[in-house]
């Protein structure tokens, strides 16, 4: 696979997101993805998911989310997830994702795929060109990519 490029999101695990051991609730790792993957779609098209498919009558829900935890997250840590785009087929794209903290350990890896669907059929339908050409710059290895852009909320 060519490398391509790596776009980053950052945050801090906010306390509700653990539970009463300090640690946080494996089901926020799905929202960790989620979050990073509609951060991701919005500075690639500058604008959120919502309001660049809609008028089309398309939306780019989950089709599969796999996630392998590495370490443990705890309250106030930052953490950065790298993305690139992964394989991109007619009618869904997956996006890699690897998660490290602040001290460069990697927290967990992940891979969502995301699928194209006529709102008003449900049906899948092929991604549009203009997503598939977008998705290019980012297409390639999260080992090899080159980081790009980083979200602006840093602390």
């Amino acid at each position: 696979m060519t490398a391509g490029n790596v776009w980053i999101y950052r945050r801090r695990v906010m306390w509700g997101e653990c539970d009463p051991a300090g640690i946080v609730y494996t089901p926020r790792f799905a929202d960790y993805v989620a979050a990073a993957h509609l951060a991701f779609f919005e500075h690639v098209f500058s604008a959120p998911s919502y309001t660049v498919l809609e008028p089309l009558q398309l939306a780019l829900p989950a089709k599969a989310i796999a996630i392998e935890f590495k370490r443990s997250l705890r309250p106030n840590d930052w953490f950065e997830v790298h993305i690139c785009v992964g394989e991109i087929r007619n009618r869904t794209y997956d996006l890699n994702m690897a998660a490290h903290g602040d001290n460069g350990a990697e927290l967990f890896v992940a891979q969502l795929t995301l699928i194209c669907v006529d709102r008003a059929t449900n049906k899948a339908v092929p991604l549009p060109q203009f997503v598939r050409a977008a998705l290019v710059e980012f297409h390639g290895d999260l080992a090899s990519a080159k980081i790009v852009a980083q979200e602006p909320t840093s602390p």
